[in-house]
């Protein structure tokens, strides 16, 4: 079960990664699909992983918490697992507000994805249809852009995150030898 957390965990970072690498990349230029609404689509999609990233960091701990229940470790395993838990959800705060401000009431609300939204408009126009088309994919690309460096410098941060937290974690499961722990329900 510690390699199923541990790979859920990566599995998420992976994830995030991906969502950077689609944001890069708009394969569908013969459908109706706005490029807009593909970069919605994946910013919202990031912070549902950085919300599912907090969550198993979390269920992780009061899983090492419950395995060590009748421990003598107890005691000192949640006192760590308590700072652990308050350092992610302290660390992540702010991603996960963006997430829980929007995800039950409303979409997310980016001014330049609505911005992108209301040039898109004009493009449908025969009029200006042309000028603007050129304008919306300039504008699309500064946006994309500045998405995927956002979405890359909040993957930094977790990625740096994570290692700290399984930095501690590691202490909590393994010896100076580097030998697991295991607790004392479980020895032989």
């Amino acid at each position: 079960m510690l390699l199923h957390y541990a790979s859920e965990i990566q599995t998420t970072l992976d994830t995030i990664k991906d969502i950077e690498f689609y944001l890069g990349k708009f394969p569908y230029r013969k459908t109706r699909i706005a490029k807009h609404r593909h970069l919605q689509f994946h910013v919202e999609a990031f912070y549902q992983e950085l919300y599912i990233l907090r969550e198993r960091l979390l269920k992780f701990l009061k899983f090492i918490e419950r395995q060590h229940r009748k421990d003598v470790r107890l005691p000192e395993i949640k006192i760590a697992c308590t700072a652990l838990g308050d350092f992610v959800i302290d660390s992540m705060k702010r991603g996960i507000a963006v997430r829980g401000s929007h995800v039950h009431n409303w979409r997310l609300t980016d001014t330049k994805i609505e911005r992108l939204n209301a040039i898109n408009f004009y493009t449908l126009m025969p009029q200006v249809a042309r000028v603007f088309k050129a304008f919306y994919e300039t504008e699309y690309r500064k946006t994309r852009k500045q998405w995927r460096d956002r979405i890359n410098g909040t993957l930094a941060v977790a990625q740096r995150l994570v290692d700290a937290y399984f930095d501690e974690v590691f202490k909590l499961l393994f010896d100076d030898r580097d030998k697991l722990i295991y607790p004392s329900r479980l020895k032989f």
